[in-house]
């Protein structure tokens, strides 16, 4: 009979399988690679199995070198198709799991040291060591595939016990540690810009899920998660910003920003409060030009910096129609409220064209064109919900 390929059922995978892809000595659901670790090296540990005597051996369960926990040294090898990253993640895992279970990894090898071919999986190998066995390993060699890694001891230190209290969230802790004190808006501009950053945030958070399915499609797939963590950090830092001075407050939503975001969204958003701050400075809080001049700015830094223009489906296609339906709307004498809900119907309206535009920068420079056609630009999309919430708040 013709031969039949031995497959694995989704959703599990083999411990203990040979080199060769003989099978395994058993099967066992995929879990996280935390758990996948702790089981390889229960199995490599376990007294009953006697893989490693010299573990239980009374003589030798402490160190040759007279210490408290006994030295080993660990490699995480891929076995062919494994990437370098996924084996760093395994080989933190096991060296968690081994310095929790009393033993000392003094030095954790990663790489591929022996493959088949483009075999997927990895596999776990430990050896117990003393300094004449480590200086051994650690001596000079030609082979070029073996890694140089820090050669360090293990050392558990005392962690002091945290004079905050348990129940403080992280955002507290932050800025207690900063030396700062929540900052209640003294003057009816500070509760309005309050108002507006929670609004912003909530949009944000709300818009996640559309933000992230058009980016998966014409980008990193992390527009909404960037976004929504730059929300989430606004929330909880906003009552410690100077709510009441247009300046000091674009400062402080920047570095909000700035820790939050990541990507490049957060830089061109950090640039973008940055010229804000400045172009504000010193500007009365309650002119709604003070903010529209603060808006302005931030933009044409963002488009100098980030290197895009207006039809380049960017974030400044949803960003430069809003400003300037701002402008008509302040020009005629209109409010902040009334200038900011044009801004979003504009930016709306900038952030939907999007679709019927060729990327010429950013990433999605490089999908084809046909996809673009089935989503708006995810940064412009967000920098219109922002705007929305802005105005539905301050209306």
């Amino acid at each position: 009979s013709p031969w039949i390929p031995r497959t694995i059922p989704p959703g599990e995978l083999e411990m203990g399988l040979g080199i060769h892809g003989e099978p395994g000595a058993f099967t066992a659901p995929a879990a996280p690679v935390a758990g996948v670790v702790a089981k390889m090296l229960e199995t490599i540990v376990d007294e009953e199995r006697g893989y490693m005597r010299c573990l239980y051996d009374a003589t030798r369960r402490k160190s040759l070198d007279g210490e408290e926990k006994t030295k080993v040294c660990v490699m995480v090898n891929s076995l062919g198709s494994t990437p370098a990253m996924e084996l760093h993640v395994a080989a933190r895992c096991a060296r968690q799991w081994l310095s929790s279970h009393d033993l000392n990894p003094v030095r954790v090898y990663s790489g591929a040291f022996m493959t088949a071919l483009d075999m997927t999986g990895f596999s776990i190998t430990l050896c117990q060591v003393d300094s004449a066995r480590l200086a051994r390993i650690d001596a000079p060699t030609g082979a070029p595939a073996w890694p140089v890694v820090a050669r360090t001891v293990s050392v558990p230190v005392p962690v002091p016990a945290s004079p905050l209290g348990e129940e403080e969230d992280p955002a507290a802790a932050a800025a207690r540690a900063r030396g700062d004190e929540p900052t209640p808006p003294k003057t009816e501009c500070g509760a309005l810009a309050k108002k507006a950053i929670l609004g912003a945030a909530e949009m944000l958070k709300m818009a996640e899920d559309e933000l992230t399915d058009a980016d998966a499609k014409v980008g990193d797939g992390d527009c909404g998660t960037t976004h929504a963590r730059g929300a989430r950090a606004l929330e909880e830092d906003v009552v410690y910003m100077p709510l009441d001075e247009p300046s000091e407050l674009a400062v402080a939503i920047g570095m909000t920003v700035r820790r939050s975001m990541g990507g490049t969204s957060g830089a061109l958003y950090d640039i973008f409060f940055s010229a804000a701050a400045a172009a504000m400075k010193g500007a009365p809080a309650a002119s709604p030009a003070t903010w529209l001049a603060g808006f302005k700015a931030g933009i044409a830094s963002m488009s100098r910096y980030g290197g895009a223009s207006e039809g380049d489906r960017t974030v400044l296609d949803a960003l430069l129609p809003a400003a300037e339906a701002a402008s008509k709307a302040i020009t005629q004498s209109a409010g902040g409220a009334w200038a900011a809900s044009v801004a979003a119907d504009a930016a709306e309206k900038g952030a939907a064209a999007t679709k019927e535009m060729v990327a010429t920068a950013g990433r999605s420079s490089y999908v084809p064109v046909e996809v673009m056609k089935s989503v708006p630009d995810p940064g412009a999309t967000a920098a219109a919900a922002w705007i929305r919430g802005v105005a539905i708040a301050i209306a």
